[in-house]
């Protein structure tokens, strides 16, 4: 579930429109930071994890402001680990230093664009519950781990300057962020990841047809991924 922290209720209807069509699952709108405090149980910090998979919060809101209301979430040991977004007609700098401060995944200005939006939740949504991603050798993959499906390539193009500038743990760094990021665009759980080369991966979907639309998303991630730049193809295996 994703929860929406907005004040206006046009923007709570687009909102939710958006992460509706890009079919991100379901969310959950409320009007205050009070409110979204109440609704993770700020006050509790053991136990199971809030059943939330990314915030969606608005700086300007009565009462509490939204950079206030991401400092308690991410203080909270419970609820830090759920990626936060910021929005805001703001655009000052010192509007994105306070929400990056504040633990903010990311920062969008409005009007928000439905595509920016989708791409960037795409890429800051932890995997569902039940996501079963493996990793596996490419040739295992292809010998009839799954009778049919599709796998989508994705190469980093200057991984040998990566590694040059950021040393052969960081770029395998990188490459783990990327992995995560491109393992939320289909809803299937069953999943797996080979990597494949060097600076590259493979994420197989098990009993998809055609994608279902994989590409386009994926190119959304990384055509909205500053650095490092990636290419991605698909195609599908294990049914000819």
């Amino acid at each position: 579930m994703i929860l929406i922290v907005e004040d206006s209720e046009e923007q709570r209807i687009i909102l939710s429109a958006i992460i509706a069509h890009s079919n991100l699952g379901p969310s959950q709108t409320v009007g205050s930071a009070e409110e979204a405090l109440q609704a993770l149980e700020i006050d509790r910090i053991e136990g199971p994890a809030a059943d939330v998979r990314a915030i969606l919060m608005d700086i300007m809101l009565p009462g509490m402001d939204g950079i206030s209301a991401a400092v308690r979430i991410k203080a909270n040991p419970r609820l830090a680990p759920i990626p936060l977004i910021v929005i805001s007609a703001l655009e000052e700098s010192e509007s994105l230093a306070a929400a990056f401060a504040a633990g903010a995944a990311d920062y969008i200005v409005k009007p928000v664009q439905p595509v920016a939006l989708a791409a960037r939740l795409r890429t800051t949504l932890r995997p569902p519950a039940g996501t079963r991603l493996k990793s596996v050798d490419c040739r295992q993959a292809l010998d009839g781990i799954f009778v049919s499906g599709v796998r989508l390539d994705v190469s980093i193009a200057d991984w040998p300057e990566l590694k040059l500038e950021l040393g052969q743990h960081g770029a395998d760094e990188i490459r783990e962020k990327l992995i995560e990021a491109f393992s939320s665009v289909h809803e299937r759980a069953d999943k797996w990841v080979c990597r494949a080369g060097e600076g590259g991966f493979s994420l197989l979907v098990a009993g998809a047809e055609n994608g279902g639309g994989l590409l386009q998303l994926a190119e959304e991630i990384a055509c909205d991924m500053p650095w490092p730049e990636v290419r991605v193809t698909l195609c599908p295996v294990g049914a000819a």
